[in-house]
């Protein structure tokens, strides 16, 4: 799996193309006329080099107006979803994380990046067991050459923090890119690791963080390690989740979106903590008092989260948020259940 192109969106002045695996292409429609003899390893170099490149530019742009970034949120859309839809639900997720974030004092000025992956296919259910597969190979693959070489780089040499927000199988991608790490760099830390993971109803089974659960044998055993943070939702009201064709394979844990996920939890009380979103998307850990430090989080956000896909809305960023600033109080507000829920 390689990496097709990378691009800005610059508000209402279009794109800029950073890099692409193809000839006479450009922003505006062009015709593909082919392909370079060494597109995976020309891609990789590209978000290494290219990618890093671009992302300081922008930082420094941004320190030009006094206004310096301090985290780099990587946002991943899940399982049939194509790359305008995904392109919508980014922007939804960094207009209501950036405007929650600046009514909580702007402390966190966030950059974002998108991750686009070839997510569906012609026949959407028999599709899930080969994308589930996809997922990890994106993740484990480029995903981990993301994270942990130009984010990694940035993290160490400006103290820029990254945040990976994934839906679904795009929480599954970036989990599987923290995870990646061993396959191509040492495990050890040099020092903390500066990312935060938020899963939101994701989709992929909780033994997957625990010894001896599941038949996947835990490939996610070391996410913990280098002081990252893991937070996840759960919804009762998901029944994306509780239906999945790969469920079956999930019997003794359940997928993390789901009630059966958060209830597997209790089995692992060393590697989660559980807690409850309040109708306002305050967090309320559970049992009182308890610390989410070294452990993984996760959240029932039933009161807000009404459907697997109702995830990019003002409720959502501030949960985000929460997690991100490391706040658990709530505050006031009103929600409506969004008419994605039809959709799912």
């Amino acid at each position: 799996m390689y990496v097709s192109h990378i691009l800005t969106l610059e508000g209402g002045q279009g794109c800029k193309l950073v890099y692409t695996s193809y000839d006479g292409v450009s922003c505006a429609a062009g015709r593909v006329k082919s392909m370079p003899a060494k597109h995976m390893e020309s891609s990789w170099d590209a978000l290494e080099v290219s990618l890093k490149r671009e992302l300081l530019e922008q930082y420094r742009s941004e320190c030009a107006r006094n206004r310096c970034p301090t985290h780099v949120f990587v946002l991943a859309t899940g399982w049939n979803q194509s790359e305008q839809s995904s392109l919508e639900s980014y922007q939804a997720w960094a207009k209501n994380i950036s405007d929650d974030l600046e009514v909580r004092g702007g402390a966190v000025r966030p950059m974002f990046v998108g991750i686009s992956w070839p997510a569906n296919w012609v026949v959407p259910f028999i599709s899930f067991v080969n994308k589930a597969h996809d997922a990890d190979e994106a993740g484990f693959i480029w995903g981990s050459i993301l994270v942990n070489r130009p984010l990694a780089q940035l993290h160490r040499e400006l103290g820029l923090k990254t945040v990976l927000v994934g839906h679904s199988f795009g929480a599954k991608i970036l989990t599987s890119a923290v995870a990646g790490k061993e396959l191509i760099e040492p495990l050890g830390c040099d020092g903390e690791s500066g990312l935060t993971v938020i899963g939101l109803q994701a989709a992929f089974s909780t033994g997957r963080f625990a010894m001896g659960r599941g038949f996947e044998r835990n490939p996610y055993r070391d996410v913990r390690r280098c002081g990252t943070r893991l937070a996840y939702t759960v919804s009762t009201h998901d029944e994306g989740v509780r239906v999945a064709p790969m469920q079956i394979f999930a019997r003794e844990t359940g997928y993390v979106g789901g009630k059966k996920g958060f209830e597997s939890a209790l089995l692992d009380p060393d590697i989660f903590v559980r807690s409850k979103a309040d109708s306002a998307a305050g967090l309320v850990l559970e049992p009182p008092g308890a610390s989410p430090s070294g452990r993984i989080l996760l959240i029932d956000s039933s009161t807000g989260i009404h459907c697997h896909n109702d995830v990019a809305d003002p409720f959502v960023a501030h949960l985000i948020s929460s997690v991100v600033l490391g706040e658990y109080s709530g505050r006031e507000g009103v929600l409506d259940m969004d008419d994605v829920c039809k959709h799912r």
